[in-house]
């Protein structure tokens, strides 16, 4: 069984009162006892403040996957003036979104709401045929209307949601009680109404206090006698609060002078004066009552652990949750005789008549004077609290409702009934057309007119079959899609010959049941003759059907009938069905291996008719002639009776289709929405469906990419893992790059850009907005903070409904070393790290990264509710695995040669102030005075603060001589420059990592390091290692270096431990996937 719980109740202002408490508990029980059910948990969006912590409540009971959102146009709250419209629109959105989950049951944890804010609830507004239960607390408005309903509105929200609650399947009351109001007052069927009780949380217990922190809390709350305690939800008459203190009042003084009267709840000011009034009125001395206000739970718990007697004089509740949580801690209580309060305590002698202030009175004389009845009463609460438990309350609910699943399965499938044949629009080659299709319709079609009215849809000049053609009107494409809506069913038939092209535009704009007579389609298109593989309109379905690297493999591919015999090209087709008939299980296999993500609860198989040639060769070798006919005739009969089934229970399963939610908004009356509103109203109707993707998507931003290839460090890191990534196969994931910009709210599919880059046709497709699912994971790969910041609410909405959310981390040197960044750039970077570590997790390109992230993250991140993953993972190096740019300058061999005939020392990386390129070009100024013929290479484009320098370089007398500067380069110009060089130094004073130590070592080319440690943690003893700022410094460390190097003593690079970027991209996705 699927249960799919509504769990407003958790969301809604009731999230504060014990409907949320006893909704998350209850649900928690549940989730625990499920046992092969299968449980999901709906949450409104319109409450994205409470969904976090709804996640992070369930995550270790439940896949996040079972958790989903639905987004309506809010506000809806019942008490706004102009809300009408929008909450009767929210009520079906909710009601399909409900339906699209395949439920056998749902739970309503609360129905009544949504009269001052945002929830929505109803039953059967949208459709009635799946089984409801809903949670019933209590029927008090009811039962008392002339205290609760006396404003009109208020009693005609009232109403409409007991017009509601009638057409519940189910009712779970909180108490023996509130079920049989729900008898009485509504006329449920016995049957239809179970008490599954209640609970309370096992923080609620017997405590033993220090004696300081006894005292501590009870002057806390201005506490000095022993105490009689009450609490309750809120200040309201049946609460009876004003009869307690009237009672209590006619104690005997003695009496009162060893007591107090302690009122835990929150209290507004004129409710205060109010109950201070009446115990003033009643001869109370101001010390005796104690009116609290609000007590967090932990206090609470401690109070009813201190108090000396609990009294609860409601006069009536549905079940009275405080009684249970003060016996719970062993506290001896007193209660009312009415309502629910007696089902908890389960002791006459503990109860009173809440009516009678006389009656609350002596009960509590008799317990204030009489220790042997208070300490049995102690003891009985102990006892008696262990009758109730969550698990119980669970277990009872589960069985209740897989009762109620099976009694009105039948109910699930109704559908319109016919007084007519239903008419279908039969679409499929026919006669004299050759094709096995053709004929196989032309036999199915007389046996299909029991059932249904048929006309048929073709797309060629003439139909030869005779009862078609005097049996089915004969249409054409244009026709059908001007009258669609005159037809009740639709029928089409698929196969891989360009005879069905015409069906491929017709399926997406009138959805229908497809027949899959071939599982692959690449053939459809071959009606545009020799070179259809590469029409754009067949490359679009490989893109879409199979991700980028089936289109890369068609790019690069002289065997395009690989491609053909590889990859199936019919997703659009599967997706576009209303349901689909197959002929074998085989074509379902292949499903599962191409799409394993592909919901195949609409898959059907049913024998190909050609079958029955040989089962009526069988009937007639194995029977006596005068009964084959009538056997032939059953199983004829027999497989078009399957079909004619299958069809109408497709059909009734689409009853939820956003066709049909769309066409219940336009009947709603009234308020006719402007363009803007139907524009957010179209968004969330599109957000709340289940995409049904063959894969889930993981969305790696690539947004400073996409825009330029600033040919950085992280441009170079980008560039080499998404390649790596669309070169990799995963069988449950799709790659997708994305992007988005400052300017526009959302991300896009970077299509165009990725088709380019993979050698395709970049206008095949164009950059949509990008549609995500629950259970799809974004990656942040390129780093552009000021994109992140201008998309934090639509990552936030991504990661409400279910987009697990990881950003690569590649440092914190603008908050670690602000002096060398420019002014401001800590506090970008700081709101770059305050709203990505919101999400789920960081993947660090160094565990010296990780660590500052982690230090970060104590130091000045926000509370979280679920645990911030930080993991590491090191680049790689492999220049030409990584999509490598190319091209060389006319003096590129002048300068090679240049490089290669002396010592030269390279340096890598953007020239700005932590790099230590002045420190560096002062050390060689130094070496050069001293007549020491070496080298220095700066490779790199100019940074930020570093003028002074910049212009120190272009007028050095060593420029382009023993001085080499080069701008912008390519990764081919790179690569030689790497294997003419003698040694890399890398003098930063910070970095994330170190790529350039990497692709020195991959080169063979030894290292002098600044003695950081995360130079330490990449290049281990592989490098030589130097310490100072100063540049005399660095010319020793030089110096030093070369006595090893012609010594051949110096530390070599050549076992360096590092990886491929195929590695490095593999390690990032086990991170992400695990």
């Amino acid at each position: 069984m699927r249960i799919v719980i509504d769990m407003q109740g958790a969301q809604s202002a009731s999230r504060h009162r014990g409907i949320g408490r006893l909704t998350l508990s209850l649900i928690k029980a549940l989730v625990a006892n499920k046992g092969d059910h299968e449980v999901i948990l709906a949450l409104n969006g319109l409450f994205p403040d409470t969904i976090e912590f709804i996640r992070s409540t369930f995550d270790q009971l439940l896949s996040q996957e079972n958790i989903r959102v639905w987004q309506a146009v809010g506000p809806v709250y019942y008490l706004a003036s102009d809300s009408s419209w929008r909450r009767r629109t929210a009520e079906l959105i909710r009601e399909s979104f409900l339906a699209s989950l395949k439920p056998d049951i749902i739970l309503i944890t609360s129905l009544f709401e949504g009269l001052g804010d945002d929830a929505v609830t109803s039953i059967g507004a949208f459709n009635n045929t799946i089984p409801t239960a809903v949670i019933l607390y209590d029927l008090i408005p009811l039962i008392y209307r002339e205290l609760y309903l006396k404003s009109p509105e208020y009693e005609l929200w009232y109403e409409q949601k007991i017009g509601h609650l009638r057409r519940a399947d189910l009712l779970l009351s909180i108490s023996e009680s509130s079920r049989q109001e729900a008898i009485r007052y509504l006329g449920i069927a016995s049957d239809s109404a179970v008490n599954i009780s209640a609970a309370v949380d096992a923080e609620f217990k017997p405590l033993t206090f220090e004696p300081s922190d006894k005292e501590r809390i009870l002057s806390q709350y201005g506490i000095s006698q022993s105490f009689v305690m009450y609490t309750g939800a809120a200040i309201e008459p049946r609460k009876n609060i004003e009869g307690l203190i009237r009672a209590y009042a006619q104690l005997p003084k003695s009496l009162r002078r060893k007591h107090q009267l302690l009122i835990v709840c929150t209290i507004q000011p004129v409710d205060r004066a109010r109950l201070v009034s009446v115990a003033k009125k009643f001869g109370m001395g101001s010390e005796e009552l104690v009116l609290t206000g609000y007590v967090p739970d932990e206090d609470l718990i401690n109070l009813y652990n201190l108090c000396k007697v609990f009294i609860f004089p409601s006069w009536h509740e549905g079940f009275g949750l405080p009684v249970l949580e003060a016996m719970s801690c062993g506290t001896a209580v007193i209660g009312s005789n009415t309502s629910s309060v007696p089902e908890i305590i389960e002791r006459k002698d503990a109860l009173f008549d809440p009516k009678n202030d006389r009656s609350i009175t002596d009960k509590l004389e008799q317990i204030l004077t009489d220790e042997e009845f208070l300490v049995e009463l102690q003891r009985h609460s102990l006892k008696q609290s262990q009758k109730f438990s969550w698990d119980l309350s669970a277990k009872r609910a589960l069985h209740a409702m897989d009762s109620i699943s099976e009694k009105n399965c039948d109910k699930m499938f109704s559908l319109k009934r016919f007084s007519r044949r239903p008419k279908l629009a039969y679409i499929s080659p026919l006669p004299p057309v050759q094709s096995g299709i053709s004929d196989y319709s032309a036999k199915l079609l007389p046996e299909l007119a029991r059932y249904y009215e048929i006309e048929v849809i073709v797309d060629q000049e003439t139909v030869s079959d005779p009862w078609i053609r005097a049996n089915c009107p004969i249409r054409n494409s244009d026709w059908f899609l001007t009258h669609a809506k005159k037809y009740d069913r639709v029928i089409y038939h698929f196969g891989n010959s360009p005879f069905h092209h015409y069906m491929l535009s017709l399926l997406n704009e009138i959805p229908g049941v497809v027949v899959l007579h071939d599982f692959f389609l690449s053939g459809i298109y071959k009606h545009s003759g020799e070179n259809y593989l590469s029409d754009p309109r067949w490359l679009k379905e490989l893109y879409c059907s199979h991700g980028y690297k089936a289109v890369q493999e068609h790019a690069s591919t002289s065997d395009l009938n690989q491609i053909i015999m590889k990859y199936p090209c019919n997703l659009s087709v599967l997706k576009s069905a209303l349901g689909l008939i197959v002929h074998s299980e085989h074509p379902i296999e292949l499903s599962k291996q191409c799409y394993p993500k592909l919901n195949l609860d609409n898959w059907r198989v049913i024998t190909f008719i050609r079958d029955l040639k040989q089962k009526r060769k069988d009937i007639i070798k194995h029977t006596e002639s005068y009964i084959q006919e009538n056997l032939i005739s059953e199983c004829v009969l027999g497989l078009v009776q399957q079909y004619h089934n299958v069809v109408e229970y497709f059909y009734s399963n689409n009853i939820f289709s956003s066709q049909n939610l769309i066409e219940a908004i336009g009947l709603l009356d009234g308020y006719k929405p402007d363009d803007m509103e139907c524009a957010d109203l179209a968004n969330n109707i599109s957000r709340n469906q289940d995409n049904n993707l063959p894969q889930r998507q993981l969305l790696i931003d690539i947004s400073e990419l996409v825009v330029r290839d600033a040919k950085s460090g992280i441009q170079r890191v980008t560039r080499s893992v998404l390649k790596e990534m669309l070169e990799s196969s995963f069988r449950d994931y799709r790659i997708e790059p994305v992007y988005a910009s400052i300017g526009e709210i959302g991300y896009r599919y970077a299509r165009q850009y990725t088709l380019e880059l993979i050698g395709s046709t970049s206008n095949l497709i164009t950059d949509e907005l990008i549609q995500y699912q629950n259970g799809d994971i974004f990656m942040g790969l390129d780093f552009q903070s000021h994109v992140v910041v201008t998309q934090r609410e639509f990552l936030t909405q991504m990661h409400n409904l279910g987009v697990q959310i990881f950003f690569t981390v590649y440092d914190l040197l603008p908050i670690l070393m602000p002096q060398v960044f420019p002014t401001g750039s800590d506090v970008g970077h700081e709101n770059w790290l305050s709203i990505i570590t919101k999400f789920d997790g960081a993947i660090c390109i160094s565990s010296g990264v990780a660590n500052d992230l982690k230090k970060w993250l104590h130091d000045n991140g926000t509370e979280r509710l679920r645990p911030y993953k930080i993991t590491w993972s090191h680049l790689g190096a492999d220049v030409e695995n990584s999509i490598p740019s190319m091209g060389l300058p006319n003096n590129a061999d002048q300068n090679l040669t240049n490089i290669y005939r002396r010592k030269s020392f390279l340096m890598v990386g953007t020239v700005e102030p932590r790099k230590g390129y002045m420190q560096t070009v002062l050390a060689f100024e130094r070496l050069w005075a001293e007549e020491i013929d070496v080298n220095l290479i700066i490779v790199g484009k100019q940074g930020w603060m570093v003028e002074t320098l910049i212009e120190k370089i272009r007028k050095h007398p060593e420029l382009n001589r023993r001085l080499l500067w080069l701008e912008g380069i390519s990764d081919e110009y790179l690569e030689k420059i790497y294997s003419s060089s003698t040694c890399l130094i890398a003098a930063s004073e910070g970095e994330g990592f170190g790529l350039p130590l990497i692709e020195a070592a991959q080169h063979k080319l030894p290292i002098i390091a600044r003695d950081i440690p995360v130079f330490r943690e990449v290049a281990e003893e592989h490098a030589f290692y130097f310490h100072g700022k100063d540049p005399i410094d660095l010319a020793y460390a030089i110096k030093d270096w070369i006595k090893l190097y012609d010594q051949d003593m110096h530390p070599k690079s050549d076992d360096m431990h590092w990886l491929t970027w195929k590695e490095a991209a593999k390690n990032m996705l086990d991170i992400l996937l695990q």
